[in-house]
């Protein structure tokens, strides 16, 4: 089922979504798992088992896994600029200044809220 649909008095369509996905307890389950270091972890360590097929030492810490996942984009990013002919020599930032680095920093910068 696709859901309920209406059109609201300015002739957009409105949509809700039906069953699982719209149940409040997924996203407060979501926020347990962030907010939590622990089980934030234990997330972690699956969602790597499960994106990349590999398993990581459990004891490794959260800036750890960070640092195999920029090691891993690093040579992701250095194949792709050899495949496709295009200059690349790594992201360049100023952790003092931002602004000042490449596009991509922006993503460095997100935080969690808890």
């Amino acid at each position: 089922m696709l859901g309920a649909m209406d059109r609201g008095g300015d002739g957009s369509i409105v949509r809700a979504g039906d069953g699982e996905t719209r149940k409040a307890y997924h996203l407060l389950h979501q926020a347990e798992q962030v907010c939590d270091p622990q089980k934030r972890e234990q997330v972690v360590l699956r969602m790597y088992l499960r994106r990349f097929g590999q398993e990581i030492d459990p004891g490794l810490s959260l800036a750890q896994v960070r640092g195999l996942e920029g090691m891993r984009m690093r040579q992701a990013y250095a194949r792709a600029s050899r495949e496709h002919g295009v200059a690349w020599q790594g992201r360049r930032y100023d952790r003092q200044d931002w602004d000042k680095g490449t596009r991509s920093t922006g993503r460095s910068r997100r935080r969690m809220p808890c």
